[in-house]
C-alpha cells in the first residue's frame, strides 16, 4: 500500500519549465517538461505528446570519456570516470568549492574579475591526454553564468584563437553559445539567461550537430569536423586551455558557476538526454541485483527502482 501511495504521488507529480511555450500534451493533459508514471515507465511531455523518459544506462556507461561531478569541498576535481584524470585548480584564490551550491549536489565556482588578466583568472586544468578526434561525441554540464560581459569559456582544448588551434572549445560568445573545433565552428540559436542553472548536452554526429537545453532540442547545426587540432593541449574547465598551453594568452575565463560535466563517446538519444536533465530526480542510491524491486527509503525520503545493477531513486 505504501508503493503504491507514492506511485500515485509520482504519477502526479509536474515539473513546470519557462523555457518553453509550446502546446499542451494530452492524456494526461501537461505543459512541457512534465513527466508522468505511466504503464511501468517514465515519460516526458515535449509539448505535443509524450515521450518516453528514463534514467539513462549513460549514467554508468562504459561510453563515457570523462565525469567531473565537481562536488568536492576542496582540493582537486576528481574524474569519475574510468580515465583517472583529476582536475588541479589553477589560480585558487578566484575559485570556490560549493559544496551544496551546485544543480547537483555540489558546484565549481569561478569568480573571473573582467578587465584584469587572464592568467590570473581561476580555471581547473584536466591534462592533456584528452582527444577527441572522432564523431560520435556528446558534452554535457549544468551552467550558471554571472554575466555575458566577456567570453566565457566552459571546457576547451586550445592553444589560439587562428585556424588549426582548438582542438575544441565550448563557449559562450556575446551571450550566445556555439562550439568551436580545429576546422568548423557551430553557433547556436541560444542564448543562456545569466543568474539561472542551465543544462546543456551538445550532441555531434556525422550527420549533424544538436543542442538540447534543460532536456529538450533547442537547435540544430550542420556537422562539425575535430580536424588536427593541437593534441598536446590541456583541456581546462572554466577557460579554453591556451593560458596554460602557452603561458599567456587570451583564455576567456568563465565567470560563475559549472556542475556535472561530462563528455561521451557515443550519440546520447533523446531518452538519456531527458534522464542526464533530470538526473536532480533520476540519481543512483547503490548497487542492487534484484531488478523491478521497488521501495521506500525512508531515510532519504525517496521511492527507489532496482535496475538490475543500480537503486535509481525517483525524488518529489
Amino acid at each position: 500500500m505504501l508503493i503504491r501511495f507514492f506511485f500515485i504521488i509520482l504519477s502526479t507529480l509536474v515539473f513546470f519549465t519557462s523555457q518553453n511555450a509550446w502546446a499542451d500534451c494530452a492524456s494526461p493533459t501537461a505543459v512541457a517538461g512534465a513527466r508522468n508514471f505511466n504503464n511501468g515507465g517514465y515519460e516526458i511531455c515535449d509539448g505535443t505528446n509524450w515521450q518516453d523518459f528514463y534514467c539513462p544506462d549513460s549514467l554508468w556507461s562504459t561510453s563515457i570519456m570523462r565525469y567531473w561531478k565537481l562536488d568536492e569541498t576542496g582540493g582537486t576535481a576528481a574524474d569519475s570516470s574510468s580515465g583517472g584524470h583529476t582536475g588541479t585548480i589553477v589560480n585558487s584564490g578566484r575559485f570556490t568549492w560549493m559544496p551544496s551550491g551546485g544543480k547537483i549536489d555540489g558546484a565549481a565556482d569561478f569568480g573571473a574579475i573582467d578587465g584584469q588578466p587572464d592568467e590570473t583568472q581561476a580555471h581547473i586544468n584536466v591534462g592533456t591526454s584528452l582527444t577527441v578526434s572522432a564523431l560520435p561525441v556528446s558534452f554535457a554540464a549544468w551552467i550558471n553564468i554571472t554575466d555575458n560581459n566577456d567570453y566565457r569559456g566552459i571546457i576547451g582544448k586550445r592553444t589560439g584563437g587562428g585556424a588549426g588551434t582548438k582542438f575544441f572549445w565550448l563557449v559562450i560568445d556575446s551571450g550566445q553559445l556555439s562550439f568551436e573545433t580545429a576546422t568548423d565552428t557551430a553557433t547556436f540559436n541560444y542564448y543562456p539567461p545569466p543568474g539561472q542553472w542551465v543544462h546543456l548536452i551538445m550532441v555531434a554526429t556525422a550527420s549533424d550537430t544538436r543542442l538540447y537545453v534543460n532536456g529538450f532540442l533547442r537547435d540544430t547545426q550542420g556537422v562539425l569536423g575535430f580536424g588536427s587540432g593541437p593534441a598536446g593541449a590541456p583541456v581546462n574547465i572554466g577557460d579554453n586551455g591556451e593560458i596554460d598551453a602557452n603561458g599567456s594568452g587570451d583564455g576567456d575565463p568563465w565567470k560563475g558557476r559549472i556542475d556535472d560535466v561530462r563528455i561521451y563517446a557515443e550519440e546520447l538519444d533523446a531518452g538519456e538526454v531527458a534522464g542526464l536533465y533530470g538526473s536532480t530526480v533520476c540519481r543512483s542510491l547503490g548497487s542492487c541485483a534484484d531488478a523491478g524491486a521497488v521501495e521506500y527509503d525512508s531515510g532519504g525520503n525517496v521511492l527507489r527502482w532496482c535496475n538490475g545493477t543500480n537503486w535509481i531513486g525517483f525524488r518529489t
